[in-house]
């Protein structure tokens, strides 16, 4: 498959050698031009270039002109050089020469490409793991390539046909990203590098941020244990949901009906739970009523700067709710003594989850 990065298809015009005699003629086709064309080399790629046009004029070619100012052209004898600048756009075009001997005249069509730069194999981004890796990729170019690259942990060079790319080993435990930056008739362009393995750089340890406004904090781990994604605290783990193995605008969901934050009571100003489901207040555990409809979601944001993941928060669910407050009594088992509850009239709910 081809990465296109630039690329323009032009219909390529057939060769055309046209009368610009006089409009006065009453038919201008019955009269016969006494120039003609013996050869021509005007079809140009991108880049500047130079050809020639080779005719028989008996009467000698006075004077040449041009119908675009990126085309010039000079007689010399029976030869007229043209020449073009370069094509700095991705879309091809169109100028005509006008060779005149005397009030007689013909005209040719001159055709200069857009920029192409093709990398055959490239199908979006260069994307790989932590392991060292050279990739090679062959390309097609009409007009100058220049390249130059962001980042430390790569090389990029374009060699025999090619461009070749080598990448170090990611040790670094973070997400690692870089630029190949090229420039092609002084067109600019660029390709990601990015370098990372999900389970190694996404799951790991985070700051758990919580409270009002987020002020308060607490170490946690994203693990995933036969399939399935934890977050886990000092006091137990919290089982989520996540949508996909990507870096940017993956879904998280924590999948039971607790919460993390700070709420406030009737009885009570504030009180901090700390962990969803297992967080403990002296001998109490705190959890939602089976009844309530709540929720907690995630979405994945990442700096490229930092390689560093954020899970951004939000919680919803009605005022009111009753949360239940069970009185532990064997923790190895399961049993509680007591259950007393205590409506909830206010909830702050966890910020963010940031990658150390």
């Amino acid at each position: 498959m081809k990465k296109i990065i630039s690329f323009i298809s032009i219909l390529i015009c057939a060769f055309a050698v046209i009368s610009c005699s006089d409009d006065t003629f009453e038919n201008p086709y019955a009269k016969v031009s006494t120039i003609s064309i013996e050869s021509s080399d005007v079809f140009f790629q991108a880049s500047p270039g130079q050809g020639s046009i080779t005719c028989n004029a008996p009467n000698g070619i006075t004077r040449v002109e041009t119908t675009a100012g990126w085309c010039s052209a000079t007689a010399s004898g029976t030869t007229v050089t043209v020449n073009v600048d370069q094509n700095a756009e991705k879309a091809s075009r169109v100028c005509r020469v006008k060779i005149y001997s005397g009030e007689d005249c013909v005209e040719i069509t001159v055709q200069q490409m857009g920029l192409i730069f093709q990398v055959e194999g490239l199908s979006g981004d260069i994307i790989t793991d932590d392991d060292a890796n050279t990739f090679e990729y062959p390309y097609r170019a009409n007009s100058e390539v220049s390249l130059s690259t962001e980042g430390d942990f790569f090389t990029a060079k374009l060699e025999d046909g090619k461009l070749k790319v080598d990448i170090t080993e990611n040790t670094t435990g973070r997400v690692r990203t870089g630029f190949i930056n090229y420039v092609v008739g002084g067109q600019p362009g660029v390709i990601k590098v990015q370098q990372f393995e999900y389970e190694k750089e996404v799951l790991g340890d985070y700051t758990f941020y919580y409270g009002t406004n987020g002020a308060s904090t607490v170490d946690v781990k994203l693990q995933k244990n036969d399939g399935k994604y934890y977050v886990v605290f000092e006091q137990g783990a919290i089982p989520v949901s996540i949508s996909s193995e990507v870096l940017e605008n993956a879904n998280m969901k924590f999948t039971n009906l607790d919460f993390v934050g700070d709420w406030q009571t009737s009885s009570v100003t504030t009180d901090q739970a700390i962990v969803l489901l297992m967080y403990t207040n002296g001998s109490s555990v705190y959890r939602t009523s089976n009844t309530t409809t709540v929720s907690l979601d995630g979405t994945s944001s990442f700096d490229e700067s930092t390689g560093a993941v954020t899970w951004n928060l939000v919680g919803t669910a009605p005022s009111g709710y009753t949360f239940y407050a069970l009185r532990v009594a064997n923790t190895t088992a399961g049993t509680y003594a007591t259950i007393t509850s205590t409506n909830i009239t206010a909830f702050n709910y966890p910020s963010k989850l940031v990658k150390k």
